[in-house]
């Protein structure tokens, strides 16, 4: 079964609360493909709703944030998250 669940590929179309822990649960089930769609920066009225996210992340890309923590929780040797 995880060889199936690393053969397959992802795309998440944004990255704020739901968005982020997804990302961040499909790596650790060991996708290998994951691709986060969000053209938004972090900001402060938004950051409790970013997984992991604090104040000094404010200005980020959410989806450079985001896959940083995603890369960081996976459970496949690589990852490749755009």
């Amino acid at each position: 079964m995880q060889r199936k669940i690393a053969r397959l590929g992802v795309g998440i179309v944004g990255v704020d609360s739901v968005g982020s822990m997804i990302s961040e649960t499909v790596a650790r089930m060991g996708m290998t493909e994951i691709t986060l769609i969000d053209r938004d920066r972090i900001k402060v009225h938004n950051l409790d709703r970013l997984v992991k996210a604090g104040s000094d992340k404010k200005g980020k890309q959410k989806v450079d944030v985001a896959s940083r923590y995603a890369k960081r929780a996976a459970s496949a040797k690589e990852v490749r998250i755009r």
